[in-house]
């Protein structure tokens, strides 16, 4: 009889404990919802409902940190239905950064190029592929480095230290040669015909010059002069460094690059995330048109098509705005809720249509009603190709790497080869 007595009690218990627990986490004892794009909700509705199934352990380990706000499941994703091509990408773990390649239906994943990590401004970045397509290149802590499409390296040479981002060194359109700067040091041309270096524009004292980018006609060479840190101008010069002329000038971050980008011949358009604003430069009739976005952003990205601007952060939302709205000075941005999470770069693909990007297993993201939700990855995509409606297609899952992941790791840069 005693026994009985303490069976029931402990029954009790349990029944207290499981009323108690769903008072406090009461959203948890709902189904969890599924995000998805409504083209993908009946080809994917057995893998969504795996992808619940799964997630469910993981789901109840995090509910001390998100139980207060709406839970989603991410689905599972197909595989990328588009012309085959080839992707870079930048993996970081506590230790080590390594570039990838990898074709973007996830086939013939290959380590080109491993490091320790150095100190700040003396790690590898990626440059891009060339614009014809048949090169890549890459800075570690005092060469660029050009491979081809498979990672092997075709030639290199001395950058010198510093280099502050993979805005530092660009192809230039006809993908005869490298503009790179110099931290307090200039800004330099390497041709690939003969394999020489030629100084463009010296540095004098205490300043930077960077950000390089030469027009589509190969005629002129905008770049970015920064003095004090945070004061900024911008000027253009003849691609041997002559007849350097003044556009404008303004505040930014402390060094920041801008992300100088030509539109066409006569236009360029650049970042200010200090004022979270598009700047847009008519060279023709010198006028700037600044473009208040009222968004969180830290970089942007053209698409090859030149009409469409992506914004994005680590931390949120990636944002679109169409060239043309931004020519007229129109803030029309837009954005998908499925794309919604902690990304740290994307490349566009030739069409514009598609970008390929990192995003993180879980994020906490805004809801756009002054809250935030909690959104969960299925837990084993690592990169994936997104299109602007939001809907997406997996690259590669974390088995598919050799050497594992695990939640230390993280891609940091991504680009997308522009010829298929």
């Amino acid at each position: 009889m005693k026994k009985l007595r303490e069976i029931l009690n402990l029954g009790k218990y349990l029944l207290f404990y499981t009323l108690f627990s769903a008072a406090i986490n009461g959203c948890e004892m709902q189904p969890d919802k599924i995000l998805s794009d409504s083209s993908s909700n009946s080809s994917h509705s057995s893998s969504s409902s795996s992808s619940v199934s799964s997630s469910s352990s993981s789901s109840k380990q995090s509910s001390s940190s998100s139980s207060s706000f709406p839970s989603y499941i991410l689905p599972q994703l197909p595989s990328y239905p588009g012309a085959n091509s080839k992707i870079a990408f930048s993996e970081e773990d506590p230790s080590n950064k390594t570039i990838w390649t990898v074709n973007s239906d996830g086939s013939n994943l290959k380590k080109v190029y491993n490091t320790p990590h150095l100190m700040y401004g003396n790690e590898i970045k990626l440059g891009d592929f060339s614009p014809d397509g048949k090169k890549f290149i890459f800075a570690t802590s005092n060469k660029i480095k050009i491979t081809d499409l498979e990672g092997t390296v075709l030639d290199e040479f001395d950058r010198g230290q510093n280099s502050r981002s993979e805005q530092d060194f660009t192809w230039t359109p006809d993908s005869k040669s490298i503009l790179y700067g110099k931290y307090v040091d200039g800004i330099y041309k390497y041709d690939l015909s003969d394999k020489t270096i030629h100084e463009i524009l010296s540095t004098s004292g205490y300043t930077y010059d960077h950000n390089p980018s030469m027009s589509p006609n190969l005629e002129s060479i905008a770049f970015v002069h920064h003095e004090y840190g945070s004061e900024y101008t911008i000027y253009l010069m003849n691609p041997n460094g002559n007849n350097k002329t003044f556009l404008t000038n303004g505040s930014s971050n402390y060094d920041e690059q801008l992300c100088l980008t030509w539109l066409d011949n006569s236009h360029i358009i650049w970042k200010n995330t200090r004022n979270e604003k598009i700047d847009y430069y008519d060279i023709s009739n010198k006028k700037l048109t600044e473009v208040k976005l009222n968004v969180p952003f830290s970089e942007i990205k053209l698409s090859p098509d030149k009409g469409t601007l992506s914004l994005y952060n680590e931390d949120w939302n990636i944002y679109f705005l169409d060239i043309a709205d931004l020519s007229k000075g129109i803030a029309n941005v837009y954005s998908n809720k499925n794309l919604v999470g902690h990304r740290s770069d994307m490349s566009w693909s030739q069409d514009g249509n598609y970008f390929t990007t990192f995003r993180e297993d879980d994020s906490f993201v805004p809801d756009g009603k002054g809250s935030y939700q909690w959104i969960k990855g299925d837990g084993n995509n690592v990169l994936e190709i997104d299109r602007k409606d939001g809907t997406r297609y997996k690259v590669l899952e974390k088995k598919d790497f050799p050497d594992g992941w695990t939640t230390n790791h993280s891609i940091d840069e991504v680009r997308w080869n522009k010829q298929y």
